[in-house]
């Protein structure tokens, strides 16, 4: 079978977790749901997207998030402000 080529999504509740879940869900960013949609309006957490009703998050953009230290859009080595 080949791999899928399909993004991996994420729904709210596995990036902030679910403790009432079973088995329970480890957050990858613990923080609540107000915080966590704040900052998407802020701009400073990725845009989800709808698949009809559903909301989720690319893996991949929350993985970028994480990684650059919870700064969104990330900022890549040429933005440090360094004379060329």
């Amino acid at each position: 079978m080949a791999p899928s080529t399909q993004p991996k999504l994420l729904r709210l509740r596995q990036i902030i977790g679910d403790p009432n879940a079973t088995p329970p869900i480890e957050p990858l960013i613990p923080v609540g749901r107000s915080t966590l949609l704040g900052w998407v309006q802020d701009g400073k957490f990725p845009l989800p997207n709808r698949i009809g009703r559903c909301t989720v998050w690319r893996y991949d953009d929350v993985r970028m998030f994480i990684d650059s230290g919870g700064v969104w859009p990330p900022r890549n080595n040429s933005d440090k402000g360094e004379a060329a």
